[in-house]
């Protein structure tokens, strides 16, 4: 037992408190997932050409709250894509300048959604880069200086 606010509380079992934590971590996606759907895209616009969809991240400084954001966004794209029949994506992050790695767990979501090899990265600027390197995505994700690189080589794909 431990005091909480005046209160004994009794212990709690890992495996409870980890499905505690799951379920939170499930409603908290829930209600995110509601309010995009609601409210559309904050932190992203897509559009599609030759198959391919292109996202472009839209929010110059992804501090905490809106890298968040943003990552619910992605995992939302990510879930909706196989009823579109998007299997190649470009993230285009030309207009982010920095980013906190809050987004990288629906960067994660995107990928495996379209699979490896079929997701690329494009116009990332040093801000967002470091966190990629820091992370060590960089080695795992494929970056292309430009849009039309990325492109091009989804279509060879």
């Amino acid at each position: 037992m431990f005091i909480l606010s005046g209160s004994l509380v009794p212990p709690v079992s890992q495996s409870d408190f980890r499905a505690a934590i799951i379920s939170a971590t499930e409603a908290a996606k829930a209600i995110a997932f509601e309010s995009i759907r609601l409210s559309g895209f904050q932190h992203i616009k897509y559009r599609s050409l030759d198959g391919i969809l292109i996202v472009d991240i839209t929010t110059e400084s992804l501090n905490k709250s809106d890298a968040v954001e943003l990552s619910y966004e992605l995992k939302f794209l990510a879930s909706e894509l196989h009823c579109e029949n998007h299997d190649k994506v470009v993230l285009n992050f030309s207009h982010v300048r920095d980013a906190n790695n809050a987004f990288i767990e629906g960067l994660l979501s995107l990928q495996n959604q379209v699979g490896k090899g079929n997701l690329f990265l494009c116009e990332v600027k040093p801000g967002v880069l470091d966190v990629l390197r820091i992370t060590h995505l960089d080695r795992i994700l494929n970056i292309c200086t430009t849009e039309s690189e990325a492109l091009e080589a989804l279509k060879k794909a």
